[in-house]
């Protein structure tokens, strides 16, 4: 079984990329909303995934300190959907449930708490 991005999308108020407020694209933080569910099948969840850049890792994890941080070179769309990807894709599981557990490692889950 593989999980998989169904979704990416910024936590602003339209959830838009365009509304992402990068002056520095060397120095920022930002929350994204990910809907991960298993290939091939049309289900997901909803995980939130703190993605920074080198420069701005400290801050991203001081204002966050119980969250993990992804890391980026430079703060664009390509970069964050390519790291992203790259962690989901690269994990593995015989359930879901396997999945959440290895997703909250990292990330938000939308269900956290409820089971």
């Amino acid at each position: 079984m593989k999980a998989e991005i169904k979704s990416i999308s910024p936590i602003t108020l339209h959830y838009d990329w365009s509304e992402i407020a990068i002056i520095e694209d060397w120095n920022h933080y930002q929350w994204f909303t990910l809907d991960i569910g298993i290939s091939g099948d049309d289900g997901s969840d909803i995980f939130y995934a703190l993605v920074a850049t080198p420069a701005a890792e400290y801050l991203a994890k001081k204002e966050n300190p119980d969250s993990h941080c992804f890391i980026v070179e430079s703060f664009s769309k390509q970069s964050v959907i390519e790291t992203l990807t790259s962690y989901v894709s690269g994990l593995s599981g015989t359930s879901w449930d396997d999945f959440t557990e290895q997703l909250k490692k990292v990330m938000k889950w939308e269900y956290e708490g409820m089971r």
